[in-house]
């Protein structure tokens, strides 16, 4: 029941109906930022993606068959637009996937609603699901780590499928919030939705990738005090080295060099469609990858 309800959350796999979601973000990480993310989706291989920040940061991210076209404001997409991404556009088969060992069942009433609840484990993360008896649909979800919290509530249905409208985390000392305050089938979407954008750089890409290799390198180790975040930025190339590396939150010139030296010295997995490498992009972050 639990896999179902999961499975319903994901509005883009192969065969859904075309939706278009608009979303206010807050994002808070030494300061705060607002901004506004969009979604149109007609299949896997053909949507388009944008996020627009208060501050005037912007980003759209346009797929058409094998092509991708990025057009953003600046060398790097901002932490807030990936983190929005992963939340609400994730992609690949493990997705919205319940694969946690269940350790009790039990039923709540919250505010006179019955709830059936699922209490999971994993082997870092803790899991509760709420769902409607009746339905079947899931009400709420809240997961929990050593160093992230995350609630999803508020679920909206688009015939089958099911999508948490409320989005509330902590991770390390980052919190965001995410509402979707828009979200409706499509029929048919307008030709200039689908417009390339001008001045978009394109780049080969595909729905779902294959993988040749598991790269190669040393573990990065290094102590950085209190949980704080750091985040980079990676453009991985065709060949599985790196080609950029942008620092989305430093983590001060100390730790910024000793990770540049381990990203340089590393080899990635290379990525293909249809037997053609292509590059790819990695956000990278610690502690989290603190080995």
């Amino acid at each position: 029941m639990v896999r179902n309800a999961f499975a319903a959350m994901d509005l883009t796999s192969p065969g859904s109906t075309p939706f278009h979601l608009v979303a206010s973000v807050q994002y808070e990480l030494a300061g705060s930022a607002q901004g506004v993310y969009e979604l149109w989706w007609a299949t896997p291989d053909r949507w388009r993606e944008s996020f627009q920040t208060q501050g005037g940061e912007s980003e759209s991210n346009l797929a058409l068959g094998n092509k991708l076209y990025v057009l953003r404001s600046g060398p790097a997409p901002s932490l807030a637009s990936l983190r929005t991404r992963e939340i609400l556009h994730p992609t690949g088969p493990t997705a919205f996937t319940w694969t946690l060992s269940v350790q009790k069942v039990l039923v709540t009433n919250v505010n006179g609603r019955k709830q059936i609840c699922v209490d999971a484990k994993g082997s870092v993360i803790e899991e509760r699901a709420c769902l409607d008896p009746v339905s079947s649909k899931l009400v709420s979800v809240s997961e929990r780590t050593n160093y992230l919290e995350a609630h999803r509530s508020d679920f909206q249905c688009l015939g089958e499928k099911c999508f948490p409208r409320d989005f509330e985390s902590r991770y390390f000392d980052e919190r965001m919030r995410i509402q979707v305050t828009d979200l409706e089938t499509a029929g048919r979407f307008t030709q200039d939705v689908f417009a390339v954008p001008q001045g978009s750089v394109e780049r080969d890409w595909c729905a779902v990738p294959t993988q040749k290799g598991r790269g190669t390198g040393t573990s990065f180790n290094v102590a950085i005090g209190p949980p704080r975040l750091v985040a980079y930025w990676l453009l991985v190339g065709s060949n599985g080295r790196l080609e950029n590396a942008v620092a989305l939150r430093s983590g001060g010139s100390a730790i910024d060099g000793k990770l540049k030296t381990f990203f340089q010295s590393r080899t990635f997995p290379v990525k293909l469609c249809g037997g053609r490498p292509i590059e790819y992009d990695v956000l990278f972050d610690l502690p989290s990858h603190v080995q």
